[in-house]
């Protein structure tokens, strides 16, 4: 989906799905620590949402990152979508939304 235009670069208009979308593996295929995610989330919301994160070729997160990452986006009234992420990292995800009442602000398709 995304990671086929984004190529790893920050947001851009993806021409198969036109919201911005990012390519995560490009900050390594195991992803951990606030910092990081913060880092990235800062670089993603500098242009308008919905967002599209696209998780395939990662291959673990931490819950700290997800929180911060994908969370801490939803928190903040962003559309998100995840994509191309691999059932462990789903389930992760799946768990930390859960625990911040967010489970329905994030669309999680795999």
């Amino acid at each position: 989906m995304c990671s086929a235009e984004t190529e790893g670069m920050p947001p851009q208009r993806c021409v198969y799905c036109k919201v911005p979308g990012y390519q995560v593996a490009v900050n390594g295929r195991f992803l951990a620590t606030r910092s990081r995610a913060r880092y990235i989330r800062d670089v993603i919301s500098s242009s308008p949402g919905p967002y599209v994160l696209d998780f395939a070729g990662v291959d673990a997160i931490t819950d700290a990152f997800g929180d911060e990452l994908v969370a801490g986006l939803a928190a903040a009234g962003h559309g998100v979508t995840v994509v191309g992420a691999t059932g462990d990292v789903r389930e992760q995800l799946v768990e930390v939304l859960a625990r911040r009442g967010l489970t329905g602000a994030v669309t999680v398709d795999g």
